[in-house]
């Protein structure tokens, strides 16, 4: 995280950040070192769907647009996807 928050501020590009979101902290912690323009959410990263569910909550009062997926899965993680995804508010 250290790494990609030096590269942000020293760029006016938009920033995305992935793989370092492992939890509802380290979101907390972007928030507030205004870290990155968008999130890539990993459901199995953080912890389920519950805990990415948290996180997509705090990106969406924050304002910052997600993508929301896993690194793998079939079926069923295809649909905790899905259903995380349909509920998140479209413009997000």
């Amino acid at each position: 995280y250290e790494e990609c928050l030096s590269v942000r501020e020293h760029t006016d590009l938009p920033f995305v950040l992935d793989e370092c979101i492992q939890d509802v902290g380290m979101m907390v912690r972007i928030l507030a070192d205004r870290a990155a323009d968008v999130v890539n959410l990993k459901i199995g990263k953080l912890g389920g769907l519950t805990k990415a569910r948290v996180v997509r909550d705090l990106c969406v009062s924050a304002g910052i647009p997600m993508n929301i997926e896993d690194t793998w899965g079939g079926d069923v993680t295809q649909a905790a996807i899905a259903a995380l995804a349909h509920s998140t508010p479209p413009e997000m």
